[in-house]
């Protein structure tokens, strides 16, 4: 699909995100996401710029957003060795974690911030 487009095979610039979730049936990992108030499993997803799916994670909703990147870097970064930059919001931020993942993978984490006075849901650039 990426090469109908006329992109390159491998993505070199990806954006991730996550989202918590109620939980489901019994028997499933959950916890508390006190940021979002909700009881379950929060999904940690990386996709292209096309928005096309590179990789997922489920875990728990009381891991943080960086844990959860951490464990989605860890299973697929051999996977996608062609990316340079991937976009995120602040939750993915800070100085430690982004340097730790720019000298581990290789990959730059950009955070892209709302719009001064954004209220409510409104489409960011390359998020």
């Amino acid at each position: 699909m990426r090469l109908k487009a006329g992109k390159n095979a491998q993505p070199s610039a990806a954006c991730v995100d996550s989202q918590s979730v109620k939980k489901g049936g019994a028997g499933q990992e959950g916890g508390y996401d006190g940021g979002k108030k909700v009881n379950g499993r929060k999904r940690t997803i990386l996709v292209d710029t096309m928005g096309l799916l590179l990789c997922a994670v489920v875990h728990s909703a009381k891991r943080s957003d960086q844990k959860g990147m951490t464990l989605l870097a860890i299973w697929f970064a051999s996977l996608w060795q062609s990316l340079q930059l991937i976009w995120t919001d602040s939750t993915f931020g800070g100085k430690v974690f982004t340097a730790w993942i720019k000298e581990t993978f290789g990959w730059t984490l950009e955070v892209v911030k709302k719009k001064e006075g954004q209220k409510g849901f409104e489409i960011l650039p390359k998020r």
